[in-house]
Parts: C-alpha cells; structure tokens; sequence
C-alpha cells in the first residue's frame, strides 16, 4: 500500500485523513458545525447509537464491492448494473445511518411533519383545493411558518401528492401499516397519536389523519430514494467527462458524500439529484447534444421552482457552456434556455402564479430571518460559507477539488472546473442570504466530486482503485461517526 500510493497522492490522503479523523472527534466531543441548533435539531429524541447497523452494512457492501469488481475486471459488468448498484448502495446507505437511532421510521416521519423542520407537509395535509392554494401563495407567505414562508410552493406540491397517493391506495395504505407494525408494533392509527402528541404544541399544526401519517412515513423512504439517484447519475455524467475510471469512482464517492447521506429525510436529497440530473444533461450539452440542453434547460426550472437555490446552480451551467469554446454549444445552450424558458411560463400558468412574485416575498422573508433575527454577518458569511461546504462535503473531497484546480492533469482545466470556481467565488462573496448551511452547499457538491474523483484516477489502475477506496472510506467514517454525534451531544 505504501509503495501504491508514493509521493503525492499518498501525503494528500494523509491529511485528508488526519482532517477526518479531526472533524469526527470534534463533533463527537459536542461541537456543532453549521448554524447553532442547525446540526442538533435531529437529536433532540437520543435513543442511544445503535453502530452496528452502518457498520454491518460496510461488511456486506465490502463483500458485495469485491464480486462486483471482479465482474468488471471479467467485462461482465455492464453500465446498467453499476447504475442500479450504486443507487441502491446509495438509498441503503442512508437507511442504514437513519437506523443508528431507535425508532427511527417514527422519528423520520415526525421530522417530515414537523412545522419546524419542514412547513411543506403540514401545508401539503390542509390543502383541499391545490389549484386555489397555489394562485393564492404569494399572499400567503408571509402567514406560513418556516421554510414554506420563503421557498417556492414546488415542496407543498410534491408532498401532496405523495399524501393523496397513500390516501388513493388502499394497498399502499396496508403495505406501509404492515411495515410499521413489523418494525415499530403500532399501526396507522398509533402513528397519528404519536405525531399529533409530540407536534401537538407548535403553532400552525394540523392533527394528522392515519392516512395522513403513513404519507409521512412514505416520505421517510421516498426521499432518500430519490437522492440515491445522484449516485448513478453522477457516474453516467463522469463517463461522458472523462470516460469509465473517473466516471466509477464519482459515482462510489457520491455514495458516501456526508451532506447527502446524513441531513435524511429532507428535500434537500431531492434537489440533490435533480443537480445530478442536470450536471448529465449539461455533460451532454457541451458534447453537442440538442435533446440534451433541453432535459438541462427542463431540470432547471423544476429545480428553481423547489429552491431559489437551483438558481446557483444554473449560473455553474451557463458558465459552463460559455467557457466551453472551440466547441458546438451555442445550438445546445440556445435548446437549454427555450426550454427553461418554456417549462418556466408552462408551470405559471399551470400552477396560476408568477416565479417572480414568490421570489421577491421569499427573499424577503428569507433575508428577514437569517440576516436580522439569526443576525449573521458578512464576515461569518464568508468565513462560515466554505468551511460548512468543507465539512459536509469531506475534507477529503474539500481537498482533492482544491489540488484538482490548483494542479490540473494533462487536459488542463475543464470549463465545468472554471465554472464552478466563478460560481462559488460569486456566491460567497454575494452575502444575498446568510442562512446557507452544509446541506444546501449539496448542489454544488457535485463538481467537488466530479473533481476529486479525477485526482485520484490519475495514478496507475492499482494505485487509483486503493486511493478511490480509501477516499470513500474516509467518508464513509466521517458519516458513521457524525450520526453518532448526533445521538452522543445533548439537544439543544
């Protein structure tokens, strides 16, 4: 191993790791990274660290990584199973943290239904009429509570119709109570007790029906579920980038990723994987693709209507074709913006109201809360801005993006590297809305990633493989050990 991973590579995974190792004992010792309350608030119920879950899960996917690698190394491991295999590496992964604490399919749907953590599904259970409650949003923000007060009303949305899907099957319904019972010993009815009992006391509340209650717990499964879709997605992204090598292991490291695997359940994770989504459409936008600059342009404006924040992200994929000269691009980006364009005016006149008219009262509320009663400076901002990114998304990643810009490969600096530069220099530098924490740095994760992977997959195969693995498992401690802080530090 020594001798694999000589001279550079080998000294930067050094201090990648002893960065790890840091930061884990920091959390555990009771330091809390992000805004205060922001990283305590899913420990405010500790039932004990149950480790052996993450744990038992490492020595089976260790297990599983070897047959399949030795598949590949045979050529019998064809693309479409890596996808499936990541994304369910990915989605268990993330279960397997949830599950470190005790009764955690509860909890999940308790933090889900709370009007603290998320408005948007308590919003999503008392809205009869969607069409009427949409037309009428602009004037209802500033009633809302929390996060619905400053966010487009795409989350409500999505919520309510996983709640009317639980409550128009009946099959659903028992699938999920056969569930809870199996795993908890309550049924749908015992669930609505617990939740309304402990969520009794917020304002803005509204008692939850059973149906109501195993929408929550769907949520609890779906969302991680469609955040495990960036895996793959970023490995179908890496092979049109920089073919398979860097391709797998953006993928194994998108597995691990600690923004998107520990801030579960939350809509954050969705975002995530339309960034995904949206960086492959890009990918094939730069290499000419017309069908692609329009999925882009599409991705785009469903990401701006879940969070104003998809608009960083945007600005990273203008930059990207803009920078992306000496190439066809223009017909793709012209595709891309008619399309963005299109989706944007189809779903105001879907929905009944205009993006901006949300805009300017969600930035107002979001200034009111996170500039004048959090009271966050300029200069927290900007120190505080990076070191979240830092943390959530790993030192190690944090550090091999950084030696990915500051010693590029053979191919120099892609535009998407210098795009991304531009767009998180501009964004710290803004102070827009000083709120932002580690979890929603989780859209611009993604060239992080893409980045460091390509660091590590300059060696010889062997080298690169040790180095990716040992990366991923710098990670994977960093996950295991932050949950555990979560159940060790007292609540806030």
């Amino acid at each position: 191993m020594r001798r694999a991973l000589g001279g550079r590579l080998g000294l930067l995974l050094t201090a990648a790791g002893v960065l790890t190792v840091g930061v884990c004992l920091a959390v555990l010792m009771g330091w809390s990274p992000g805004l205060p309350h922001q990283w305590q608030w899913l420990s405010r119920h500790p039932h004990g660290g149950r480790l052996w879950v993450p744990l038992l899960w490492l020595l089976a996917a260790t297990g599983t990584g070897r047959l399949l690698w030795g598949l590949r190394r045979e050529g019998r491991l064809r693309p479409w199973l890596v996808v499936i295999a990541l994304w369910l590496a990915a989605w268990t992964w993330c279960l397997a943290l949830m599950a470190t604490q005790a009764h955690w399919w509860l909890r999940g749907a308790g933090i889900i239904s709370s009007p603290i953590a998320t408005t948007y599904f308590n919003e999503a259970t008392r809205t009869a009429d969607l069409n009427a409650y949409l037309a009428d949003y602009p004037r209802l923000m500033p009633t809302l509570t929390q996060h619905a007060s400053t966010h487009p009303p795409g989350p409500v949305v999505l919520f309510w119709v996983l709640d009317r899907l639980v409550q128009g099957s009946p099959g659903l319904q028992s699938t999920l109570g056969v569930a809870l019972r199996a795993a908890e010993g309550v049924d749908a009815d015992g669930l609505a007790g617990v939740l309304n009992a402990s969520l009794a006391y917020q304002a803005g509340f509204s008692p939850l029906a059973p149906a109501d209650a195993l929408a929550a717990l769907l949520a609890v499964l779906a969302l991680p579920a469609l955040g495990a879709l960036a895996a793959p997605l970023l490995y179908l992204a890496g092979r049109l980038l920089g073919g398979e090598r860097p391709a797998l292991a953006a993928g194994l490291l998108a597995v691990f990723v600690p923004s998107w695997a520990l801030f579960a359940p939350g809509l954050d994770q969705v975002l995530t994987a339309l960034a995904a989504a949206f960086t492959l459409a890009l990918a094939g936008a730069a290499g000419g693709s017309l069908l692609a600059g329009m999925g882009a342009g599409l991705l785009l404006a469903v990401g701006l209507w879940l969070s104003p924040g998809a608009g960083a992200l945007g600005a990273w994929g203008v930059l990207w074709l803009a920078f992306s000269r000496g190439k066809r691009v223009w017909r793709p980006g012209a595709a891309a913006t008619v399309a963005f364009a299109l989706a944007m005016l189809g779903i105001s006149l879907t929905a009944g109201v205009g993006y901006f008219q949300v805009l300017q009262a969600g930035l107002q509320a979001h200034h009111a809360i996170t500039t004048e009663t959090v009271n966050r400076s300029y200069l927290a901002w900007l120190a505080g801005n990076p070191l979240d990114f830092a943390l959530f998304c790993g030192p190690a990643v944090a550090l091999l993006a950084m030696v990915a810009f500051i010693r590029p490969g053979s191919g120099g600096r892609p535009a998407w590297l210098w795009a991304w530069l531009a767009v998180m220099t501009a964004l710290v530098l803004s102070g827009v809305v000083r709120g932002e924490v580690g979890r929603i740095w989780g859209l611009l994760m993604i060239p992080a990633v893409l980045a460091a992977a390509g660091v590590l997959v300059r060696r010889e195969p062997r080298a690169a493989s040790l180095a990716v693995l040992l990366t991923a498992g710098l990670l994977a401690l960093q996950c295991v050990m932050f949950r555990l802080g979560l159940v060790l530090i007292s609540p806030w």
